[in-house]
């Protein structure tokens, strides 16, 4: 049997010669390198029996002795720019490298189809794994494959048996916006932090720290598709889908390796890819980044390493010459400061050439935003005597020759992707800094006596779960733009984990503060709440602690465990106090119910003896949604309505928030259901996660929340990385809350994207501010006027705005089959659009297109229709595959009129879609709204053409907020 490549057309055999002309991947340490268009002879029926290794270093083949488990050998793979890959049914196909072995220093990579997996059994489809089963077996050995069908499409990197784990796992904060052929790109240097690293696209994806190497580690043995014990017993857990390369390194690649073999994998198989510098010619490259994890905050630079490969490092050896290192610089990227008067590197008398071309970016001064500059900035004297650079630098780029246009432009889309700051007050990273730390939560804040803000958070230096956490306080004396250092004044360093505060400031100047605290006595202990008191603003504290009067439930009897904690600030309702608790059991907080201390004498009571504590309600259970399917249901949160009744909302993991009501101050409540929004009375939907209501001080009402369910098969908890707003109002003594508005997002967040969460809002002067935090830097942000008056009078609101609006056109503009001139849309990295399109369809059929504007290159987006009565718009900058997102399927008829507006946010880089006024929700899916790739910023020139069949078309070159799309629906249809 003949090689693949005889069946090869010229054509193709062409395109391969020139392609390979290009640079190769390195071949040091390289011990597997697998391509499909050279795998090696088939069988008689076209499969692979033996799929050729092509490194010198290797141990062998990839092969298969039965016929019937071999992969098929496919020729031409569209989705590979023609080229060849080995297709895995699913069922049973596996190759075997029994002599594969992956360590602590490695590297793998992977070109293969993020297709769909088949149904049931584990929950596990791998690429590469251990040849005996280390999910169950024990074994000590690396899997990288994909979720089975019916949970998100996530590459998973599942890492060795750690010591008493069952495995280490690894995968993307989101799934991909897109299926089909990806470039993963898997890394391992030893136990450093954040040593193990995921890249999908040339894109970092997850970073983990790799816990110390068990007994037997590293294994010897793998497979390819399949993930049981081939030793002992037939494949299982298979891989459906297709392979195209495969190479593994026995160490880590240097960056300048790493983006070397991206450019060569993603050229071959005409992958996209993120924006990535021409390794060709590149002389010098300093990247800050490289430096996290081996210095300290505030530290001297006396080495700058050169990723290059060129070894032209920069040093300083005088330590008054040096700059300092700063963690978080530009964009939360790191840099390095240069601010000092003689702070200066040197590069041994290595000076870049006349010609060379030079990218760098910099922070000029610390109150100015973060610039792209295309000059050589002298951190070395002797490269510029005359003006000497005084700032932060983050990269450098510096080449040996001239960039081409277009190499010009790569570069910088790939230093603005990662430097350019957003002048969005939306933003996570524009809100002010109250205080970093390693764990930060629940920064929450109350007025003082004095007219100062107090805040309390919970923190640590390590982690959540860090033995150190504890609780400090910082206060504002000029409504939140400065903070005084965080004081640990409530409980002595060696109290047992002090936790999640909240505050309460009397009529007459006393501050209280109800807290979590582990009991004094040795070992496991129970979770006691307590308060203590301030009468000097937050300086001092009580020295004796109060306990509240948690009294004996139903469900201490029934775990071994029981604990709670509150989230929601005490509340005061005429001269009662307020404080809501949640109170579960077990070590996975099962079976939780909310309860409410009250106070008749909290407010003026100077003696803490003489208080009174109410717990509510009475009997052996709180308040509870039996009916919704989720044990777990925590994070009461009460808010008062105008007659002194109460709502309560709390967090599932259902996938939505519950609520209730009390008329009664607690005693009672009524039959808990989910909580809903938006005039069709959706739930509103909710990660696990706080869904906080507020209550402003002139009776109008606020709701913090997600707007999503978790990720089918993903964190319960997750995602927080974009934060809604809907405003309240009674009616029939409940709230109805509004359709909600973007307030806040954030990109690249720590603690593995967990978000931000549990906010306090902040009234004064007329203003609002809310208060929160990403688990690490905790902020605070004032929420702008314009969005509050939008949700809090969207019933009202009628008109079209001229803001951004340049085209307004009817039917007898948009004659079928003829063009009108049109703008581009503006730059996605933070701009964006909105499409507005009124329009009849007699009869609905799916990929009419009802929209499109594209510029020569073929630019643009376009508005199709979909099946099941949708529509769907899609963006198109010709250089990556086309991304968009569907409305809610279901809401479109023929023969009726529809209008549909797509606002498109290239700050949290989100699509929304209203079909008639309502925002789309998702309808039986996650959400409403999709996201697409930073990558995706310019969809065409000022070139663009539009044509389009619908009774009219609106173009606006910003993203509408949503009550100003309703106010464009509510316009046209009272018109």
């Amino acid at each position: 049997m003949k090689s693949p490549l005889f069946f090869v057309p010229v054509l193709v055999a062409l395109l391969f010669v020139a392609a390979s002309s290009a640079s190769e991947p390195p071949q040091e340490a390289l011990t597997l390198w697998l391509r499909a268009d050279e795998c090696g002879p088939l069988d008689e029926a076209g499969r692979v029996a033996a799929w050729k290794n092509h490194a010198s270093e290797g141990g062998g083949d990839a092969t298969q002795k039965e016929p019937g488990r071999r992969p098929v050998w496919e020729e031409h793979v569209a989705g590979l720019g023609g080229r060849a890959a080995l297709r895995f049914d699913g069922k049973d196909d596996f190759l075997h490298l029994p002599w594969l072995k992956l360590g602590s220093e490695v590297t793998v990579i992977l070109v293969a189809e993020d297709s769909d997996q088949t149904e049931g059994g584990s929950y596990w489809r791998p690429l590469l794994s251990g040849d005996d089963d280390s999910f169950r077996d024990g074994a000590t050995k690396y899997s990288f494959g994909f979720r089975r069908a019916g949970m998100e499409p996530l590459l998973i990197a599942n890492l060795y048996y750690a010591p008493k784990r069952p495995h280490r796992v690894m995968q993307p904060e989101f799934p991909p916006v897109r299926r089909g052929f990806r470039l993963y790109h898997f890394c391992r240097r030893g136990a450093e932090a954040e040593g193990m690293s995921l890249r999908v696209d040339g894109a970092k994806a997850a970073s983990l720290t790799a816990d110390k190497e068990p007994p037997g580690f590293p294994g010897t043995g793998y497979t390819i598709g399949q993930g049981a014990n081939v030793l002992s017993a037939g494949p299982s857990r298979c891989y459906r889908g297709r392979i195209a390369e495969i190479l593994v390194y026995d160490r880590p690649l240097a960056p300048i390796e790493i983006l070397r073999v991206e450019e060569y994998l993603a050229e071959k198989y005409d992958l996209p890819c993120e924006d990535a510098p021409p390794t060709s010619g590149l002389a010098l490259w300093l990247d800050a980044e490289t430096m996290a994890g081996t210095c300290e905050p505030g530290s001297a630079v006396s080495r700058w390493e050169d990723q290059s490969g060129h070894g032209r490092d920069a040093t300083q050896m005088q330590p008054q010459r040096c700059p300092v290192y700063l963690p978080d610089g530009i964009k939360r990227r790191p840099a390095v400061d240069f601010s000092g008067p003689d702070a200066e590197l040197d590069f041994s008398g290595w000076r870049p050439p006349t010609q060379a071309a030079a990218f760098a970016a910099v922070r000029k001064t610390p109150n100015l935003r973060a610039e792209i500059l295309e000059t050589l900035p002298a951190i070395d004297s002797s490269w510029r005597h005359d003006v000497a650079f005084h700032g932060q630098l983050a990269e450098l780029l510096v080449y040996d020759r001239s960039l081409s246009e277009s190499e010009t432009e790569t570069v910088r889309r790939y230093l603005r992707q990662r430097y350019d700051e957003s002048p969005d007050p939306r933003c996570f990273d524009n809100a002010t800094l109250i205080f970093h730390n390693g764990y930060n939560d629940q920064p929450y804040v109350v007025k003082c006596r004095d007219g100062s803000w107090l805040c309390v958070i919970t923190t640590s230096e390590i982690a959540e779960s860090g033995r150190d956490r504890t609780l400090v306080v910082t206060r504002s004396r000029d409504q939140g733009r400065t903070w005084t250092e965080p004081a640990y004044a409530i409980e002595p360093a060696e109290m047992r984990q002090p936790s999640w505060a909240t505050l309460y400031a009397t009529p007459y100047g006393r501050v209280y503060v109800f807290y979590n605290l582990c009991e004094e006595k040795p070992g496991p202990a129970p979770v006691g709440y307590f308060f203590k008191f301030s009468d000097d603003n937050g300086l001092t504290w009580s020295q004796q602690r109060y306990r509240m009067p948690i009294r004996p439930l139903a469900l201490d009897g029934q775990f071994d465990r029981v604990g709670g904690w509150s989230v929601c600030p005490p509340i005061q309702v005429g001269g009662d106090v307020l404080v809501s608790y949640t109170r579960f059991g077990g070590s996975k907080r099962s079976a939780g119910q909310g309860f409410v201390f009250r106070s008749d004498n909290l407010a003026t009571e100077r003696d803490p003896d003489r208080i009174h504590w109410e717990m509510l309600p009475a009997g052996d259970t709180g308040l509870r949604a039996d009916q919704v399917p989720s044990d777990m249901q925590e994070e009461h949160i009460i808010t008062p309505l105008a007659d002194g009744d109460l709502c309560c909302l709390w967090r599932t993991t259902a996938g939505y928030a519950c609520r209730s009501y009390s008329r009664d101050l607690g005693r009672t409540w009524e039959a808990p259901a989910p909580a809903t929004l938006g005039p069709k009375n959706r739930p509103i939907k909710q990660p696990l996660a706080c869904c906080r209501p507020y209550r402003s001080a002139d009776g109008r009402y606020l709701l913090w929340f997600h707007n999503t369910s978790p990720d089918p098969g993903g964190a319960v908890y997750r995602p927080r990385d974009v934060v809604w707003l809907a405003g309240g109002r009674e009616v029939g003594g409940e709230i109805v809350w509004s359709q909600p508005e973007i307030l806040l997002y954030g990109h690249d967040l720590p603690v593995r994207g967990a978000g931000m969460s549990y906010p306090d809002f902040v009234e004064e002067d007329g203003r609002l501010w809310i208060t929160t935090t990403d688990k690490q830097n905790a902020k605070i942000f004032e929420v702008p006027g314009e969005l509050l008056r939008g949700i809090w009078k969207q019933e009202e609101l009628s008109e079209v705005s001229a803001d951004g609006l340049v085209l307004d056109l009817s039917g007898q503009d948009l004659k079928e089959g003829s063009d009108v001139p049109a703008p581009a849309p503006p730059d996605l990295l933070h701009g964006g659009f909105t499409v507005d399109i009124r329009f009849r369809l007699e009869q609905w059929s799916a990929g009419k297109t009802l929209a499109e504007c594209r510029d020569r290159e073929g630019r643009g987006w376009k508005i199709t229709t979909v099946e099941g009565g949708a529509l769907r718009i899609e963006l198109d900058d010709r250089r990556h595959v086309p991304e968009g997102w569907t409305t809610d399927p279901g809401r479109l008829a023929p023969g009726q009129v529809h209008q549909v507006t797509f606002i498109v946010d290239g700050g949290p880089d989100l699509i929304l879609a209203l079909v008639d006024g309502v925002l789309c929700d998702g309808g039986d899916g996650p959400r409403g709204w999709g996201r697409f790739s930073q990558r995706l910023t310019q969809l065409g020139s000022a070139e663009a053409m539009l044509r389009a069949d619908v009774e009219y078309l609106r173009f606006f070159q910003r993203p509408l907020r949503v009550s100003e799309a309703i106010g464009l629906y509510r316009h046209d249809a009272v018109k």
